[in-house]
C-alpha cells in the first residue's frame, strides 16, 4: 500500500493521472504522443 501513495505522491505521475481523469477515455499513449 505504501507503494500505491508513494507512486501518487509523484508530481509527474500525479500530472498524468489528472490529465486522464480530466479527459475521460483518453489513454497514457495518448497522452505520451
Amino acid at each position: 500500500m505504501d507503494a500505491v501513495f508513494k507512486a501518487l505522491a509523484d508530481p509527474t505521475r500525479r500530472s498524468l493521472l489528472d490529465e486522464l481523469f480530466r479527459q475521460d477515455g483518453q489513454t497514457l499513449s495518448t497522452l505520451e504522443s
